[in-house]
């Protein structure tokens, strides 16, 4: 007996479903087709927004890193300064701070940078700037 209400139960609920999805209008509690593709496109915008802050310092970063590379600054071997100026192109840069770029590649082992000794302010940036 349990198995045939099952069977009944079932098979009136796959006669009603599709006519109930076929109507205009959702049912009750449910939101409508235009809402929830708009919920689905502001989700989108949201994590493409939160890609775009988390890894533009990378791509900033990365880029710099290989066009120091181009202008044959080597990593563990040279150290590149720039002079800042307004017609400076550079993610965040002050026009009056000068900074400098020491490119390491830590594959080979461990790198010492010894510094002079006095007030330095400086920073170590990593890839994703955090």
């Amino acid at each position: 007996m349990r198995t045939l209400t099952t069977l009944t139960a079932t098979a009136l609920l796959v006669a009603i479903l599709p006519s109930l999805w076929a109507q205009d209008k959702p049912p009750a509690g449910f939101p409508a087709a235009d809402e929830v593709r708009r919920a689905y496109d502001d989700a989108d915008l949201n994590r493409a927004i939160q890609a775009y802050k988390f890894f533009y310092p990378t791509v900033a970063f990365s880029t710099g890193y290989a066009n120091l590379r181009a202008l044959g600054i080597l990593e563990n071997q040279h150290v590149a300064m720039l002079s800042g100026s307004p017609k400076q192109l550079i993610f965040t840069a002050n026009a009056d701070t000068p900074y400098a770029f020491a490119p390491l590649d830590l594959r080979s082992g461990p790198v010492v940078i010894e510094l002079p000794p006095g007030p330095i302010m400086g920073a170590i940036n990593d890839l994703n700037q955090q």
